[in-house]
């Protein structure tokens, strides 16, 4: 039936769409598909995939276990790297408590020594006599000559 249309269409001066009919005709034809063959493929398929999905769930079980495995070590070295750390940490703050109380001794014992060195008691004035108040009217000579004897 369909030659007899595209012999119609051919008779009429359509050549053009005839054959661009025939294309898709051929093009349909080539993509005809048996439904069993279609379902035959799509089930092997899907029987792969589950056999992928298995696979995977016993691959994910082995990967979960390995990671427990390293992250259970990584924690145990950190805790022993942590321990070092605080038994460092104990021998240098007593040490430095160690060199405190040693300072402290040596500070008091120098204090000591300045109370002898001052006479007993610290004292921190001079004791100068004042001068007294000038009486009387400068001469710019004067206080020249004096500024001069200074140097």
């Amino acid at each position: 039936m369909l030659k007899e249309v595209a012999e119609q269409v051919e008779t009429r001066g359509r050549g053009r769409k005839l054959s661009h009919s025939r294309d898709m005709l051929s093009v349909l034809e080539g993509r005809k598909v048996n439904p069993k063959e279609s379902m035959r493929d799509t089930k092997e398929t899907l029987e792969m995939m589950g056999g992928r999905i298995k696979k995977l769930g016993s691959e994910k079980d082995s990967v979960l276990d390995a990671l427990k495995a390293l992250l259970n070590t990584t924690v145990a070295k950190l805790t022993e790297k942590n321990e070092t750390l605080e038994a460092i940490m104990m021998v240098m703050k007593a040490d430095n408590e160690a060199t405190v109380a040693e300072l402290h001794t040596k500070i008091e014992e120098l204090k000591g020594e300045l109370a002898l060195v001052l006479g007993g008691k610290p004292s921190r004035k001079v004791d100068a006599p004042k001068p007294e108040k000038f009486k009387g009217a400068r001469s710019t000579r004067e206080v020249d000559n004096f500024l001069w004897e200074i140097k």
